[in-house]
Order: C-alpha cells, then structure tokens, then sequence
C-alpha cells in the first residue's frame, strides 16, 4: 500500500505495525496524534478497530479520514459507536441503496429472517448462491460442468457483474464504504457510489 500511496502524491508520515490483539494502542495512537496527519488508515480486523475508534477518542486523535479495513462494515459498529461512527471509513463495496440484481429482494428476505444485513459478511455469503443459482439453471447439477460454466461466464449479483479469473471476481473492485447519517454508504468506486465521500470527516461527539 505505501507505493501506491506515494505514487498517488500522498506523503506518508508514519507507518507502524502493532502486536497482534493488542488492547492498549494509546502511546501509538499519540504519536499518530502527534504527526498531525490528515488520514489514519488502518489494515485491522474488527477487534483492533473497534479498539482504534475507541482509543482515538480517549486520546484525541480525530483525522480528517479514518479508515480501518475490517470492522466499519460489520452490523454493530454504528450501534455501538453512535454519532462517533459517522464518517468512518472501510473496507466494502455494497449498500441497501444499490440498484443491483436481486438486492430488493436480498434485503426483504434477509430482515424477514433476522434484523438487516452487513456490508460484508451477509453479502459476501449470498453472492456465491446468486452465481450458483445461475449456474444451475444453465447446465444443471453436474459438478465438472457447474465449475465450468462459472469460470467461464459472468454473472449478475447484488454487488454488480462477476466474472472469475482463478479465484478473483475481476469485475468488483474491494471498495470503500463510509457511515453517513447512519447509513452505509459506498463512496469508491465513482461507478457504484451511493453518495460522495463524507471529508473531513465529523468531529467525535462531546
């Protein structure tokens, strides 16, 4: 990521890794703070950034963006944070408001069965029966076929087209998503962005 973030004109300031689960991530959180930087972007999973957005608060570090890569898109996130999760930043590449194959439906049949999907998870595991169902409509339930016809066709899902090449959907970009009013809201790629980029983000609440 540092190359493509210096190629793009963007200095880096500080780059540090951190124990894995660590609990206390103030003194690196400070001396982020201390570098005044204008975006925090974290390559975490979803308990260290629940931990980062915690602590950042405590210490005072409020950057004009924050992204952490896994934890913004889960379904607790905007609960537990409240006001304080508005502007955050993650990984993902889906909203409720995308005018995508099957989401009307994807969304209705999913708060039927519990209270509303994720941006993530929930999708990342329904996109694979929309390709499959697919599949089988077109050449039935032979395994050899079925995994012929899916590497080679693409398919329509509620995250836009996808078409294989080994095990990489080539069509979907990993995006970013952004909390906005309490809503998630993809905001890159500009081809599927349900609103522009909340910058800077809001101060954390009082």
């Amino acid at each position: 990521m540092e190359p493509a973030l210096k190629k793009a004109g963007i200095q880096v300031v500080l780059l540090k890794d951190y124990p894995e689960a660590e609990k206390d991530l103030k003194s690196l959180l400070s001396q982020i703070k201390a570098k005044n930087p204008d975006a925090v972007v974290c390559l975490s999973y979803p308990g260290d950034t629940f931990t980062i957005v915690t602590q950042a608060q405590e210490v005072g570090l409020n950057p004009k963006f924050m992204f952490g890569l896994v934890g913004p898109a889960t379904l607790v996130f905007q609960p537990k944070f409240g006001p304080a999760a508005e502007g955050i930043s993650g990984m993902g590449n889906w909203s409720s408001k995308m005018n995508t194959f099957g989401n009307k439906e994807f969304i209705e049949g999913f708060k039927a069965r519990n209270k509303k999907p994720d941006a993530l998870n929930s999708t990342d595991g329904y996109i694979p029966c929309q390709v499959m169902e697919q599949a089988v409509e077109k050449v039935g339930l032979d395994r050899q076929k079925l995994r012929d016809y899916i590497a080679a066709n693409e398919f329509q899902s509620i995250q836009g087209p996808v078409k294989f090449k080994g095990s990489e959907n080539i069509k979907a970009t990993a995006g970013v998503v952004q909390w906005q009013k309490g809503e998630m809201e993809v905001i890159w790629p500009k081809s599927i962005a349900t609103a522009k980029p909340l910058y800077p983000k809001s101060a954390w609440p009082k």
